[in-house]
């Protein structure tokens, strides 16, 4: 009797792994006998390999063959399968920076003979990648916020992905509500207006001058003891990781007008305003209304101020520096007068050795009146309308001096005695 114990084997089509170093046989049951798997890998291991479906683990990069053999009686076939280990991952990390720049870390792939990758800028970012085939490209014009990116690797028909988030944590701050960098102050105490940090923290840093923070944590904190050189203060914010710092400069130009009142007893005085050239400042008279003063020079904190109207005459001086200004107004009293010391004219011929006086009442003042030259004697120098004797041919000139208000005048009036006596023979 002979049997015909002809076999056939099949191992089914050719593999490709993606996943875990894994894959599943998949060889043709066989109609009579059994079947058996074998390999010539030393790393992959073959879960079961009496089962026509069983799964290989640890398979090695790269190809690898295995064996389907079938055995009846003493007769056996054999077919041979590839499997080809293409897995790939592809790995990258979250990020969180403090600018619109950053470098990306998707896994190196140099060490994986025939895999590649490339970045995509997820939407709606605005990211510009330097170089997208490059795992550690750099991305610049990142969003403020959250920005995705993918990192693509592949090998053969494997393909691996991983999404990250670029965190651009970056944000500008201001020292200053104004936006400025270098403000004028009209004072010595300052209020700042830096931006508030929200939910991080904040701190003002002197970095030169003479102004004194009362809370340096706090952005809208008060600034002393500013001067007429510059205080630089920086305001630095930390919030979700990041810091920004923004810098003023704060200059007081306070400056103070400084004149005084004066008495004159004349139509003309000399100011008196406070010189500030020497701070950087300047300054300027004005002559109030309805006044008709004339000033020599209105810059000149000393000038000269002619054509005073008798009694107060006010002008003002007002010192600048910058955008700040002060004024102080001054009131010159012209106190001057006129005064006659006779009511009827300066020469009189009189036709006694005595006569009545009649110079201007003094008022509120006082008067004195002085012999210049002559016999006269006075009777009440005090007195403006005293009586004057002694009075002869020869000329007396009597000075009648009032006083009154810080000022004085004088008048003088000359008599002379032309009486003659008659006489009969």
């Amino acid at each position: 009797v002979i049997t015909n114990n002809g076999l056939t084997s099949n191992a089914g089509s050719d593999l490709e792994s993606c996943v875990g170093n894994t894959a599943v046989l998949g060889a043709v049951i066989p109609g009579i006998g059994t079947g058996s798997w074998s390999t010539g890998s030393l790393q992959s291991v073959i879960v079961n390999s009496l089962q026509n479906n069983s799964q290989v683990i640890n398979l090695p990069v790269g190809s690898s063959s295995f064996t389907w053999t079938v055995y009846n009686g003493g007769c056996s076939s054999s077919d041979a399968v590839t499997v080809t280990n293409n897995s790939v991952s592809a790995s990258a990390s979250d990020q969180v920076v403090c600018s619109g720049i950053a470098a990306l870390d998707g896994n190196d792939l140099s060490g994986t003979p025939g895999a590649s990758g490339f970045w995509s800028v997820g939407s709606p970012n605005s990211g510009l990648l330097s170089n997208s085939l490059q795992n550690s490209s750099t991305v610049s014009g990142l969003s403020q916020g959250a920005n995705s990116f993918t990192w693509t690797v592949g090998k053969g028909g494997c393909v691996s992905s991983k999404s990250i988030i670029v965190s651009n944590n970056s944000f500008s701050v201001k020292s200053d509500a104004s936006g400025l960098n270098s403000k004028e102050v009209c004072s010595s105490v300052y209020t700042l207006s830096g931006d508030s940090p929200l939910g991080g923290t904040g701190l003002w840093t002197k970095v030169y001058g003479s102004g004194i923070v009362s809370d340096a944590t706090l952005y809208t904190s008060i600034v002393g003891g500013l001067d007429y050189n510059p205080t630089r203060l920086t305001w630095t914010v930390w919030r979700n990781g990041c810091s920004a710092v923004s810098s003023i400069d704060l200059t007081n130009n306070h400056l103070s007008a400084i004149a005084s009142t004066q008495v004159v007893c004349s139509s003309s005085a000399v100011l008196d305003g406070n010189d500030v050239s020497s701070i950087g400042g300047t300054g300027y008279w004005v002559v109030g209304n309805p006044y008709s003063g004339l000033l020599s020079g209105s810059q000149n904190p000393s000038t000269v101020v002619s054509n005073l109207s008798t009694g107060q005459n006010s002008l003002t001086w007002t010192v600048v520096k910058g955008t700040c200004a002060d004024s102080k107004t001054v009131y010159i009293n012209n106190n001057s007068f006129s005064v006659k010391a006779d009511a009827s004219g300066s020469v009189q011929d009189v036709c006694s050795s005595a006569y009545t006086l009649s110079g201007d009442n003094p008022l509120l003042g006082s008067g004195l009146w002085s012999v210049d030259f002559g016999h006269g004697v006075v009777s009440d120098v005090t007195k403006y309308n005293s009586s004057v004797s002694g009075l002869d041919v020869n000329a007396t000139q009597l000075r009648w001096t009032i006083s009154k208000n810080g000022c004085s005048s004088s008048d003088v009036v000359v008599l002379t005695n032309n009486s003659v006596t008659a006489t009969a023979s």
